[in-house]
């Protein structure tokens, strides 16, 4: 059987706590704490200068960065796609060098356009194999699960008609299902504002 192409790369040493997305922020009033949030979208591997962050005042809960320790930021590299105006975890950066992080892979498909929604970097999307796929003749339960991971990158095929490359972050132990997904169709799960779709 003829496998659709699918690039993996190694993770290397940080342990993310949290793959990508935001930090809560608690929609009550009261007390409002300077803490860092992202000026501009920044891309996965990508060394954190200061002037990527700016400082806000948020009623926040814990999982976010102080803006009293951005020096322990600036430097480091996210391990996520960040978006403009988001509040920065502790769990979207490691250390220099470290892209994709420890425990993570990255994968790419290649993606019929009528097989995906409108795609940006950030959201969390789950790839399923196509139909015609998961009917083939001793298609186990693994068949029809989905590879489940954040939006690093998309590519638009080389002319009209072909199709785009999407490039995610997963956790590692799905590379394997990843590297025989065919006809890839992607279902939304989040998008880079944390609204399902």
């Amino acid at each position: 059987m003829r496998r659709r192409p699918v690039w993996i790369w190694g993770g290397a040493s940080v342990v993310v706590a949290s793959a990508v997305g935001f930090a809560a922020v608690v929609a009550v009033a009261g007390e409002r704490d300077p803490v860092l949030a992202v000026v501009r979208d920044l891309p996965a591997g990508h060394v954190i200068e200061a002037g990527d962050l700016r400082e806000v005042r948020v009623a926040a809960d814990d999982a976010v960065v102080p803006a009293g320790r951005a020096e322990s930021v600036v430097g480091r590299m996210t391990a996520v796609p960040l978006v403009a105006g988001s509040l920065l975890a502790p769990g979207q950066v490691g250390p220099e060098g470290s892209y994709p992080p420890r425990g993570r892979s990255e994968v790419s498909f290649a993606v019929a356009s009528g097989d995906a929604p409108p795609l940006e970097r950030g959201q969390r999307v789950a790839v399923f194999a196509g139909p015609s796929a998961a009917g083939l003749p001793g298609a186990g339960e693994e068949a029809f699960a989905p590879v489940v991971g954040t939006v690093t990158g998309v590519r638009e095929g080389d002319s009209a008609g072909q199709p785009f490359t999407l490039t995610m972050l997963i956790e590692s132990v799905g590379a394997e299902r990843a590297a025989v997904v065919e006809k890839p169709r992607v279902v939304v799960l989040s998008s880079a504002n944390g609204d399902a779709r």
